[in-house]
């Protein structure tokens, strides 16, 4: 038996929400959005990553497995530190580095202190 469209579960957001998620999501597909535009309606909390570097560096090396603890102290919590190793360990164009940023502030849009990934 066939489900019906209206059968399928969703994900309620915000009108504000959805829109800055989907932005942030075209601008990680490489689509032409206004940057600005995406990065003042919503944005992950660097501060808050960079205040609880500690238990928030586990995000990070479970995402990128090739950065060292000495390169994790090094970037605590900053993203133009994370981008500067990534590009350096991956060897990685700056877009490439970019994409795979926005693609991790799209999954922790609010900083958890561990994965559960």
């Amino acid at each position: 038996m066939d489900r019906a469209a209206d059968d399928t579960p969703r994900l309620s957001l915000s009108p504000n929400l959805s829109e800055a998620l989907f932005a942030r999501a075209a601008l990680c597909a490489g689509a032409h959005r206004s940057p600005a535009r995406v990065a003042a309606s919503f944005d992950m909390d660097w501060n808050s990553a960079a205040t609880d570097w500690g238990h928030f560096k586990c995000e990070v090396r479970s995402r990128w497995s090739r950065l060292g603890e000495m390169q994790l102290d090094r970037i605590s919590g900053s993203r133009a530190l994370l981008a500067f190793e990534l590009r350096r360990t991956y060897e990685w164009t700056a877009e490439k580095t970019e994409r795979q940023i926005c693609s991790f502030e799209l999954l922790n849009l609010t900083p958890r202190a561990v994965s559960l990934r």
